[in-house]
């Protein structure tokens, strides 16, 4: 039990069946959540050591750490179709129209 955390023999004691299969699969998914965050870290690692050809020499691909971490970065700009997609989408829920630009954007998968 010590991936559960549990150090208690009376706490330990009176777990059921179903209990431990839960802290069980909690185990499981941390391990995996942990394993997921370790390749996140390499994969980040790799993408910073990037570089490309331009010419005859090899230079990074990313300059500075804004280049490469666009944390906050604005939102691109919605396309014209996308606003008139998103207006049908509006219309089709019965919803209220809204002026453009104001209002909140609807995300729908294609």
């Amino acid at each position: 039990m010590r991936y559960c955390r549990i150090y208690d023999r009376t706490v330990l004691g009176r777990t059921t069946l179903g209990q431990y299969a839960m802290m069980m699969e909690s185990v499981r998914l941390q391990k995996e959540d942990e394993l997921r965050e370790i390749h996140m870290h390499a994969w980040l690692n790799r993408q910073a050591a990037a570089t490309k050809k331009q010419g005859k020499s090899i230079v990074p691909y990313f300059r500075g750490f804004e280049d490469f971490c666009r944390i906050g970065a604005p939102k691109p700009k919605v396309s014209e179709e996308e606003k008139r997609f998103q207006e049908l989408v509006r219309r089709a829920n019965g919803k209220k129209e809204t002026p453009r630009g104001e209002g909140e954007e609807i995300m729908v998968k294609r």
